[in-house]
């Protein structure tokens, strides 16, 4: 068994598949194409690590990161047990602190994740309605690099988190639909954030029953002015506002990115397009040149991510480690004990980070790869 400083390598021990429990009241295509079942990680997909005991807190943190640093290079994703943050965000905190990473500002597509501490809760959304993986902020301009899956406790039952390969998924996907999306300029990303107090603010969203926000509640800016160049100073270029006071924030990016090999990856926001939401919720994924993905090509991609996802459980105390560019996942958070379906756990908070590394380059492939930078 390898060691990599004071973490000791253990044998992983999961389950063959999973049970899929897509009951949500609100029938998305990820609901309609669940599978019944989903395969537990095969050989060598998630590498498990065991801290050691009798350590402080920072200690572990930073025995941790040069554990990250060395292992996750070499593909896969990395769980770390027996952190000694069970049932403790302060302890939480500490550690993330002493991983010494540089933290990238969450900036979500849609609603704003609730803040516990100076942790981000993952996406707080009822526990029946499975979302399927993604690559964090991949609709953004800057993306993250690694993110960081903890949970402090975990659900009773259920919690698993769903993992996929980049280019796994990729493989799956009809090589016409990927021309398709180079042929329209990649993939479009459209937000509209409203005037405070507007009539907008007062509908609900079907998912996360949350009021739409106002410009102002999203970037804390006194004037809409300002909120503008909140945006522009993340990199969005497109930035404009109406008589009525709606921000609008729009920009543009490949539908794939180069992986470490060359090969494109999809990464992308693109099978979230068409979901269930009402017609007027704010926040709109199109193809590049503004026209509207088929159904059946969303239901295409969402059948891909799920031929390549897999169950990974995290027990109390442990981080899942994963490079955001190659691998697509799912964790989220809720207050319930007991979790019936993929995606949950109880006590889960996700951190994003971002590196000085970036892909770039043209490479020969079927499908344009652009350069999606993340660095802030």
């Amino acid at each position: 068994m390898a060691a990599s400083g004071l973490f000791q390598e253990r044998p992983p021990s999961f389950a063959k598949s999973y049970d899929v429990n897509a009951k949500g009241s609100i029938q998305t295509v990820a609901l309609r194409c669940a599978p019944e079942t989903v395969p537990g990680p095969p050989s060598g997909f998630v590498q498990c690590w065991e801290a050691p005991k009798g350590v402080s807190v920072t200690e572990c943190g930073q025995q941790a990161r040069g554990l990250i640093d060395r292992q996750l290079k070499h593909g896969g994703a990395l769980l770390l047990q027996s952190l000694p943050i069970v049932d403790n965000q302060a302890e939480a905190e500490k550690f993330v602190e002493a991983l010494g990473y540089r933290q990238l500002k969450y900036e979500p597509f849609g609603f704003m994740r609730r803040k516990v501490g100076k942790l981000d809760a993952a996406t707080n959304v009822p526990a029946a309605n499975i979302l399927p993986v993604h690559n964090e902020m991949s609709y953004n301009v800057h993306a993250s690099k690694k993110v960081l899956l903890l949970c402090l406790r975990a659900a009773k039952r259920g919690g698993e988190n769903l993992l996929a390969s980049n280019a796994e998924m990729t493989s799956y996907i009809p090589p016409e639909i990927l021309w398709k999306f180079d042929d329209k300029g990649g993939i479009r990303y459209t937000r509209q954030y409203i005037q405070e107090g507007g009539p907008l603010q007062q509908c609900k969203d079907a998912v996360t029953q949350s009021d739409f926000i106002s410009w102002k509640t999203r970037t804390g800016a006194d004037t809409i002015e300002e909120a503008a160049q909140y945006w522009r100073d993340l990199g969005f270029t497109e930035v404009s506002h109406d008589a009525e006071g709606t921000l609008t924030v729009a920009n543009t990016q490949p539908a794939c990115i180069a992986g470490p090999s060359g090969a494109p990856l999809f990464f992308n926001f693109a099978s979230k397009a068409g979901s269930a939401l009402p017609d007027n919720v704010p926040f709109h994924i199109t193809y590049g040149d503004g026209e509207a993905i088929e159904q059946e090509t969303v239901e295409a991609l969402v059948k891909a991510e799920w031929r390549a996802s897999c169950a990974v459980p995290v027990p109390s105390g442990s981080m899942l480690v994963l490079d955001n560019f190659q691998w697509s996942c799912h964790c989220e958070h809720s207050q319930q004990i007991e979790i019936r379906c993929f995606g949950r756990a109880a006590g889960c908070f996700s951190v994003a980070f971002n590196t000085q590394a970036r892909y770039s380059g043209a490479f020969a492939a079927p499908v344009a790869i652009g350069q999606h930078e993340y660095c802030n």
